[in-house]
């Protein structure tokens, strides 16, 4: 199977029992199916096609970047200068560590604090240095009919993701079991295609 946006809402609505507009639009089928795929299925599968570079170059005095909403997440190494630099997600340990109403004299940054989209430094820099880390790349919507995912592999975890997620808003939880297990099916495969490609571990899923 071809797995474009038409098939993969087919499957979705007969997975799911929702054939037709009356029982799901097919703009809320596309939120459904785009949130997993933007959001969510790059941070469980790592997908190699999903990850690359990042830069940031620092300002004297600058210590918050903006950050494109393109990048989804961060991974190791984490570096600045070439230097490595401890990287946060946990609002409350950074500021713990760097209090918000303390004055701090500018250096080469040795800690970096990444929330709602913004690259947050201490010490603030003094000159300009290169922050560089790996990314999590968030794809581009599936919004036409013809649209594909980046990887053929990819469209039954989509399928069966979405369709998890549009049960259990609607509180049908007794009938997703086994669609879990063929997410967590299709999931593996996917998994294990990085595997073949990478050589290297992945861990597997959410459910």
């Amino acid at each position: 199977m071809d797995w474009t946006l038409e098939k993969i809402r087919a499957k979705v609505r007969k997975e799911t029992g929702r054939p037709d507009e009356g029982a799901i639009t097919t703009s809320e089928l596309d939120d459904y199916i785009n949130q997993y795929y933007q959001n969510v299925f790059p941070l469980e599968a790592l997908p190699p096609e999903l990850e690359d570079w990042f830069t940031q170059n620092t300002a004297d005095g600058t210590d918050s970047y903006a950050v494109d909403e393109k990048n989804l997440a961060f991974k190791e190494p984490f570096t600045i200068a070439g230097w490595p630099i401890k990287y946060f997600l946990n609002v409350k340990a950074f500021y713990r560590k760097f209090p918000e109403t303390q004055t701090y004299s500018k250096a080469q940054s040795t800690d970096v604090l990444f929330f709602s989209q913004n690259l947050i430094f201490r010490p603030p820099p003094d000159a300009i240095y290169q922050f560089k880390a790996r990314t999590i790349l968030r794809p581009d919507a599936l919004t036409q009919a013809s649209h594909k995912p980046l990887n053929q592999s990819w469209g039954p975890v989509i399928v069966y993701a979405s369709a998890i997620d549009i049960k259990n808003d609607n509180g049908e939880f007794e009938e997703t079991e086994p669609l879990i297990g063929l997410y967590n099916y299709y999931l593996t495969i996917a998994i294990r295609q990085n595997l073949v490609n990478l050589g290297t571990q992945r861990s597997i899923p959410r459910f």
